[in-house]
């Protein structure tokens, strides 16, 4: 009995290990998925959905992607396309060897549609990516949106061969930050800098000087040296720095602040408005 319980032993040991090593490749193939969705079937010749990440702002080169429209809001679409029936490859961007549909610009073959009508096209798209009948593959696209759009009432649309092929958009993560480059939601440590810390309460002219005065806000901090910048119809003039203790704080204790004007501007702006021209921002 004790010699087949000693073959027995190092058996058991064995499925173990086995057991172990498996569930371990389990893990480690869910860690090797990305976020882009997997592709519903559909009656089209290619099986398309897309998750849209929404940033208020994209980064590309160093560098803020200058939007075209006055308020827009960037979906990043990263697009699982399943090319079942085209018999040319799906592309991410125009192939010149596959003749496009009638009607088509080149700069539509991916658009977004929004009540059945092209809302959007790519403002940057990946590296060209193809596709193959039979095969899948993963694309990624930045359109400039309006903001007003509902993600229920668009669809992402491949239209670089006939019939089109429509996907199903669904929401992802909003966020501050897209960095292009690296495909992936850029780190925002840093609060931003606080505005708020002080009110202009006057302003004035004084011996060939604009004066200013401030009063401290509850969110000024003791004895910290704040950045007071002026502006000349917009645009930055002059800067200076103000604080204020503690018991200042307390009692809102009101300063001032002056910056040099010319001879010519001293003897036009006295006793006059000057709002109208001047604005103080107080910052960290």
């Amino acid at each position: 009995m004790k010699k087949r319980w000693a073959f027995a032993i190092p058996i058991v040991l064995l499925l173990a290990i086995i057991g172990g090593l498996t569930a371990g490749c389990e893990w480690l193939s869910s860690l090797s998925t990305t976020s882009t969705p997997s592709t519903p079937a559909s009656e089209y010749p290619a099986d398309i959905i897309g998750r849209v990440t929404i940033a208020k702002k994209v980064m590309s080169g160093g560098n803020e992607v200058r939007p075209y429209g006055n308020h827009p809001v960037w979906w990043i679409v990263e697009v699982s396309v399943k090319n079942k029936e085209y018999q040319h490859p799906v592309t991410s961007v125009r192939d010149k060897s596959i003749p496009l549909p009638e009607g088509v610009a080149h700069h539509e073959i991916w658009s977004i549609i929004f009540n059945g009508k092209i809302w959007a096209t790519p403002i940057l798209d990946s590296p060209p990516t193809t596709v193959s009948q039979g095969q899948s593959g993963n694309m990624i696209f930045v359109f400039e949106m309006g903001g007003d759009e509902a993600m229920s009432d668009t669809q992402i649309c491949y239209r670089g061969q006939e019939p089109f092929s429509y996907g199903k958009l669904i929401t992802g993560d909003t966020v501050a930050v897209y960095d292009w480059d690296l495909q992936k939601v850029a780190q925002v440590s840093e609060a931003p800098p606080k505005t708020n810390i002080a009110t202009v309460e006057g302003m004035w002219e004084s011996y060939f000087h604009l004066v200013v005065q401030l009063k401290p806000t509850s969110e000024a901090i003791a004895n910290k040296a704040y950045v007071v910048d002026l502006y000349e119809k917009g645009h930055l003039r002059d800067t200076t720095t103000v604080s204020w203790n503690q018991p200042e704080i307390n009692v809102l204790l009101e300063k001032t602040v002056s910056f040099p004007l010319t001879e010519e501007e001293g003897n036009a702006y006295f006793m006059q408005d000057v709002s109208h021209i001047f604005s103080v921002k107080v910052h960290e």
